[in-house]
């Protein structure tokens, strides 16, 4: 008899992705990465967090596949 594991999937506090790879928690909030960690706290810091009241995911992810080689120029 073998014991399986269960892994739940947290949702990112401010953006709403799924936290697959890395899950960042501050104040008991998952963050799906630092970016979305930053805002918050930039948020927070500045007394703001009823943004967050707006809807549940009020970030908009950033996280799109980029083209390969979009930003060869800067090689040279």
């Amino acid at each position: 008899m073998s014991a399986s594991g269960t892994h739940t999937i947290s949702t990112c506090y401010h953006c709403g992705e799924d936290c697959q790879e890395s899950e960042i928690h501050l104040e008991e909030k998952p963050f799906c990465c630092e970016g979305c960690k930053m805002v918050y706290e930039i948020i927070n810091k500045n007394g703001l967090c009823e943004y967050y009241d707006i809807t549940d995911k009020p970030g908009v992810t950033q996280k799109i596949k980029v083209r390969e080689g979009k930003f060869a120029f800067l090689d040279n």
